[in-house]
């Protein structure tokens, strides 16, 4: 019993605190591509296919046997796949874990 008190604190329980649970962060689907054993052989895959799009049109016509017409109107569908594919690639490596 506490001094000049009019209850006495034997009786009373002290609450707990809850445990605190670290929060968990949901990872990403780019992160798991990132970090698989897997993602350098992907990323070589785009590599070849920027390689492919930067000399053939989407339909697979070699740039050469183009009109300077079609070849203006393949070379504006390739460049938006080429740079598609470097996006995804520059997004996957900012979720590569640095080591």
């Amino acid at each position: 019993m506490r001094a000049n008190s009019i209850i006495s604190d034997s009786d009373i329980t002290k609450p707990e605190a809850p445990a605190l649970q670290k929060a968990q962060r949901k990872v990403s689907d780019f992160e798991k591509v990132a970090n698989s054993e897997e993602y350098p052989q992907f990323a070589d895959y785009l590599k070849s296919r920027i390689d492919y799009f930067s000399q053939f049109t989407p339909g697979g016509t070699p740039v050469q046997k183009l009109t300077k017409k079609e070849r203006s109107d393949a070379w504006d569908s390739a460049i938006t796949i080429i740079q598609e594919f470097e996006s995804l690639l520059r997004t996957l490596d900012s979720f590569k874990k640095k080591l």
